[in-house]
């Protein structure tokens, strides 16, 4: 069930970025992006917005997750956090590859499909070892992060864990997201883009 206040929904999207923000290492940014999904002034559809915060800041989950849920009420837009931290600020788009200093979790998007109940999911998650330390439901699925011990910054062993995550739970949806540089909508906003709100 979606979150029904601004506080509840603050807190959510506060303990989601706090995972991506785990082990605070210096010089490294929290990307979040923002996506019109109607024109806006005229402009093309899906024009982005793109914010950056210091991921060794202790406040940084707390003051994104204001200007999250803030922005996604305010402008009713689409709002997405990168599960990997940067090693810069980039002028333009949320980061490329190369931009990235590593991350503090591994995770899986499943979409789950029709013929599966949400309830069998969410026993599989339960159960799957080692247990994920954040699970939320997407509107179409489930969102799950496991917290690494220590932050991972090979790439090449990042993105070969989470396609591993992606093996076991492909009977249950899991998209393709493996890569460093993916983003997922973060709990508490709205999903602007369809009739259903995400949690």
């Amino acid at each position: 069930m979606r979150p029904t206040t601004t506080v509840q929904r603050q807190r959510d999207a506060e303990a989601f970025l706090k995972l991506l923000c785990y082990h605070g290492i210096a010089d490294t940014y929290l990307a979040l992006s923002a996506f019109y999904a109607q024109p806006v002034s005229d402009r093309q559809n899906y024009k982005r917005l793109n914010k950056f915060w210091p991921a060794d800041d202790a406040d940084t989950p707390s003051t994104a997750a204001r200007w999250a849920i803030h922005t996604c009420d305010r402008l009713r837009i689409d709002l997405y956090a990168r599960c990997s931290v940067l090693n810069n600020t980039p002028k333009r788009g949320r980061g490329k590859k190369g931009d990235t200093a590593g991350s503090s979790v591994l995770w899986i998007d499943l979409d789950v499909p029709p013929a599966i109940d949400d309830q069998d999911v969410l026993e599989q998650l339960a159960t799957f070892q080692p247990k994920p330390s954040w699970v939320h439901h997407s509107g179409s699925g489930f969102h799950a992060l496991w917290a690494l011990e220590k932050f991972q910054s090979d790439i090449a062993q990042l993105e070969a864990a989470n396609r591993w995550l992606v093996e076991q739970f492909g009977d249950f949806g899991a998209d393709h997201c493996y890569d460093a540089t993916r983003i997922l909508r973060i709990p508490g906003t709205s999903n602007w883009k369809s009739t259903e709100d995400s949690t």
